[in-house]
């Protein structure tokens, strides 16, 4: 009898545990944390940590000069481990490893620096011992690397660029100790002079870095490398300059940091090509939109934000007239910005002797005015030129008080005025009658303003805007070839006589008003006249059968 095979039959109604589930994926996770391998940065951070809780720690070596020898050699010697290590790695081809091994490096050469600051205020000749030691062994390390591990991308004018960066994080202990023995705040000065100079110029050396030759290849080949370290360097002395400060009891504010932000800022606008061969356009934007913010770090110091911010304005002036094509029409938009700023940070003091009332909020609405009134002139829209008169007219209100209608008028008009030379009327349904009726606005304000006396205001204003448009509206007729409407120079002419006019109908006889009137109806005859082939329909004589 044979034996019939068994399979096993699922049951009906499966429980919820019997359900199979997808197995996550934790091999491939752990995998990928290997290949990043963060031991080594994880083995860094807590050396770090490590030497600051034995630097604080009582029961450790009492001695504070044991202390800080300690610290200090521990640091050389874990510097010395990374060299050597990313070396045999290199020669096993282990690529990512050994370059991340020489980047923790870099980012660790100054920390040694930091205590020879701090034995500067224990005792001369330790404080030479450190100098001389950390400066040669340190040396030491980066020679070794060139030595036997060339294929990183370290290029010699980066080296020397580095000593030079080197150099100046040995001397700044030599320079703060005799400074320091006299009083403490006496670093005030020089701290200042470290952030608002010394580092900046640092920063700036990054420029002077070789461009890249090639990009891709193997980990310690990567382009990137050259800027990212010499970043490591500047963000190295950074820490250094603060540490002294803070051994002086200096606080740190976010201003200090501002002018080294703003160069940071515009190199890599100048080197992004080293991260990224092909930036697409947006991102050259956003590179160049970071600038601008950079001087807000100073907000709080009036003087050293407007610096800042006249050294963006001058470089976005540059890159608007002689920039590559990619950035001229971002660096319009943020030349206009940045205006704005200087304007709505401008130090209150500098309008004290003409405007002693003057107060941040008036700053901010000029700024904010100044920067929608340029934007309105940037477009043909009448809508925009309305929007700009309409700032422009609230502003003059708010300062001029007593006569704000009429200086709001006159201002917010004559703007009106102005950007109608640009307007395309067949493109915009009423426009020509905008113009007419702003015209007709304009005379007349400036004829009943003057109608009870003129003083320096309505007198400066009414003539003085009467001016401008004529001398705009004649540029554009000579320059441009655009023969506009002569409402222009007729509403000019009867602005610039509103103030004599008054004086005139007010202080004359009836007879030299009669005289005066008898004129003026033979020069609109003249003008009729003159331009009769224009408005006159001609009729032709009908056709006889």
């Amino acid at each position: 009898m044979n034996s019939e095979s068994t399979e096993s039959i699922p049951p009906a109604n499966p429980s919820p545990l019997s359900l199979s589930i997808p197995a996550i994926a934790w091999r491939e996770w752990v995998r990928r944390l290997l290949v990043r391998n963060p031991f080594f940065l994880a083995s860094a951070a807590l050396l770090l940590f490590g030497v600051n809780r034995l630097s604080i720690d009582p029961g450790f070596l009492g001695d504070e000069i044991q202390n800080l020898l300690f610290n200090f050699s521990a640091l050389q010697f874990y510097e010395g481990l990374l060299i050597a290590t990313a070396i045999v790695l290199a020669r096993r081809k282990v690529w990512y490893d050994s370059a991340l091994l020489v980047v923790l490096e870099n980012g660790l050469v100054l920390v040694p620096f930091m205590l020879i600051s701090q034995a500067a205020l224990i005792g001369e000749g330790l404080t030479w011992a450190l100098t001389v030691s950390g400066g040669l062994v340190a040396a030491g390390r980066f020679a070794s690397l060139r030595r036997w591990y060339p294929r990183f991308n370290l290029p010699a004018r980066a080296l020397w660029l580095g000593g030079g960066i080197l150099a100046a994080n040995v001397a700044l202990p030599r320079i703060f100790r005799p400074l320091m023995e006299i009083d403490v705040a006496n670093w005030a000065g020089p701290n200042l002079l470290a952030w608002f100079l010394a580092l900046p110029l640092l920063a700036a050396g990054a420029n002077l870095l070789p461009k890249p030759l090639r990009y891709g290849g193997l980990n310690p080949e990567r382009h990137w490398l050259p800027l990212f370290i010499y970043g490591l360097w500047i963000a190295g002395s950074a820490v250094h300059v603060w540490s002294v400060a803070h051994i002086c009891d200096l606080p740190f504010a976010w201003r200090l940091a501002a002018p080294l932000a703003l160069v940071v800022a515009w190199t890599l606008v100048h080197r992004i090509t080293d991260c990224v061969p092909d930036i697409s356009s947006r991102w050259r934007a956003v590179m160049l939109w970071l600038t601008l913010g950079t001087p807000l770090l100073a907000v709080a110091d009036a003087k050293l934000f407007f610096v800042l911010g006249a050294l963006n304005t001058a470089g976005y002036l540059v890159l608007r007239c002689v920039g590559p094509e990619t950035f001229r029409a971002r660096a319009k938009d943020l030349l206009l910005a940045s205006v704005a700023l200087l304007i709505a940070n401008m130090p209150l003091e500098w309008t004290g002797l003409w405007w002693p009332e003057f107060a941040r909020r008036n700053a901010v609405v000029l700024s904010a005015t100044f920067y929608f009134v340029m934007l309105a002139f940037r477009s043909r829209r009448p809508v925009a030129g309305i929007a700009g008169a309409l700032m422009i007219g609230l502003d003059c209100a708010g300062l001029a008080r007593e006569a704000g209608m009429h200086v709001a008028l006159q201002a917010g008009l004559t703007f009106l005025l102005i950007h109608s030379l640009r307007w395309e009327d067949v493109r915009h349904a009423g426009a020509k009658g905008c113009r007419y009726l702003a015209a007709a606005l304009w005379v007349g304000d400036a004829w009943l303003w003057t109608r009870g006396g003129t003083g320096w205001l309505e007198l400066g204003l009414t003539i003085g805007s009467a001016v401008v448009l004529l001398v705009v509206w004649g540029w554009v007729w000579w320059r441009c070839g655009k023969r506009d409407s002569l409402i222009f120079p007729a509403a000019a002419g009867l602005t610039l006589l509103a103030s004599p006019g008054n004086w005139f109908f007010h202080q004359a006889s009836a007879g030299m008003i009669a005289l005066a009137g008898s004129l003026l109806l033979f020069a609109i005859g003249v003008a009729v006249a003159w331009t009769r082939h224009r408005w006159e329909h001609r009729i032709e004589p009908e056709s006889k059968p």
